[in-house]
């Protein structure tokens, strides 16, 4: 179940992860159901055939996800609740919607039907599937840095340096979630921002949730980096709004926007202890 507990008052990443694997899982389903409907080559009876494997396939997860129980005492709990919530929803929607069309003989307008609601659950489980990682990634930030703390160091606890995860970032080191597009981001270093206590792939995982509540199509993005005294700062914005010289460019593999996003980033920033600021054309992350 999501946000299950390792030992009582220490939140566990595993169970999570396991949920992140079954919803990829069902995702590669539904977006090999989502091109073969799309190809004119492949006849309704294949599709046929197809169809009650792909909605049966969801249905343990969904049962799981109805079962759902959060663990009280983790600063996950709320959010994990959330994004449970949805992923019953979406999950439902899905099933309920492609049921009764794979009843019936794959006419055109069926087939269209089809085509629709496995790009819609594509497009919205593959957003709540970013969540989710990150939510992942935060967690084991979290527990390591509670561990840490109960045995009095501050060794071994990892740190990155998001200026680099970012200009480092290839095509390859972030997996494109369904339903994600790559936006264009410039990169502009004022002054060497002090590491974050995450991993590359987390770093990686929550500039991309970010830069969903700013991208737009054909947009490019700006992340602005800076240091005063001991806070640093990531500002992101349109790359229009400011004048700013540019130290790199990279492709960032960035999800839809949910009603959830911005909730699940003010839980996970809220958690490891920096600062969220969502304005209308911009977001400040310091630490």
């Amino acid at each position: 179940m999501l946000g299950a507990m390792q030992t009582e008052g220490e939140p566990s990443d595993r169970s999570v992860r396991v949920t992140v694997g079954a919803l990829r899982d069902a995702l590669g389903s539904i977006g090999n159901l989502h091109q073969l409907l799309r190809s004119r080559s492949v006849g309704p009876k294949a599709l046929g055939n197809v169809l009650p494997d792909v909605i049966s396939g969801a249905e343990p997860l969904l049962t799981q996800a109805q079962h759902f129980k959060s663990a009280p005492h983790s600063p996950f709990a709320d959010i994990l609740g959330q994004l449970n919530n949805v992923l019953v929803t979406e999950l439902g929607e899905f099933s309920n919607s492609l049921r009764p069309l794979s009843k019936r003989s794959l006419s055109a307008a069926t087939r269209l039907k089809a085509e629709q609601v496995a790009a819609r659950a594509t497009r919205q489980l593959g957003s709540l599937l970013a969540l989710l990682e990150l939510v992942a990634e935060a967690q084991t930030a979290y527990q390591t840095r509670a561990e840490h703390t109960a045995r009095g160091t501050h060794e071994g606890i990892g740190q990155v340096d998001c200026v680099e995860a970012l200009s480092q970032s290839r095509s390859g080191d972030q997996t494109p979630g369904p339903g994600s597009v790559q936006v264009p981001v410039l990169l502009n270093v004022t002054s060497a921002p002090k590491p974050i206590a995450l991993t590359p792939r987390g770093a990686l995982s929550l500039a991309s949730v970010i830069a969903s509540l700013l991208a737009q199509r054909n947009q490019t993005l700006r992340f602005t980096f800076d240091a005063a005294a001991e806070r640093s700062r990531m500002k992101v914005e349109n790359a229009a709004e400011s004048a700013n010289e540019v130290s790199g460019q990279i492709l960032l593999w960035v999800p839809p926007l949910l009603d959830v996003t911005r909730a699940c980033l003010h839980a996970v920033t809220g958690a490891l202890a920096l600062k969220l600021s969502i304005e209308p054309t911009s977001v400040n992350l310091e630490w």
